[in-house]
């Protein structure tokens, strides 16, 4: 049993570094994203609207894999993250990402384009710390 916890860690970590490897060899198809991420307000949901801030999708594997991290907040808590079709103007798929944590957002909609990332803080800034907003930064990789 002890060897079986061992090899399964052994297992575990390999996994991680490979994840982090394939990260860092598609850093080159990533974009920056940063928008202010609203606490109190489940329905505001707000995005990155800096011009330069956006991914083309060039794969209809219907995900975009995100990163994030806050200032102005905890990072013990997830946030919402949704994809943003800037050619429809529309918002696609969600997901409750943990910070640091390379994520999917998955929803069929999800198809070539050009996308940016949007979202909303989680409820917790605003319920146990007072914050009314946070920022919520990262890197998108549309094509991973």
């Amino acid at each position: 049993v002890h060897f079986m916890k061992k090899f399964m860690a052994l297992v575990l970590m390999a996994i991680m570094i490979a994840t982090t490897v394939a990260v860092a060899a598609a850093d080159e198809t990533s974009f920056p994203f940063s928008f202010v991420a609203y606490c109190n307000d489940t329905n505001r949901i707000t995005r990155d609207v800096k011009d330069d801030h956006f991914g083309k999708k060039t794969v209809n594997d219907h995900q975009l894999y995100v990163r994030h991290w806050v200032t102005g907040g905890s990072d013990t808590y997830t946030n919402l993250l949704r994809a943003y079709n800037l050619d429809k103007e529309a918002y696609y798929g969600s997901k409750w990402a943990t910070v640091g944590m390379n994520v999917p957002i998955q929803s069929n909609s999800i198809v070539t384009g050009k996308y940016t990332v949007g979202g909303r803080g989680n409820t917790n800034h605003y319920n146990y710390d007072g914050i009314v907003s946070v920022t919520l930064h990262g890197n998108c990789y549309p094509n991973l």
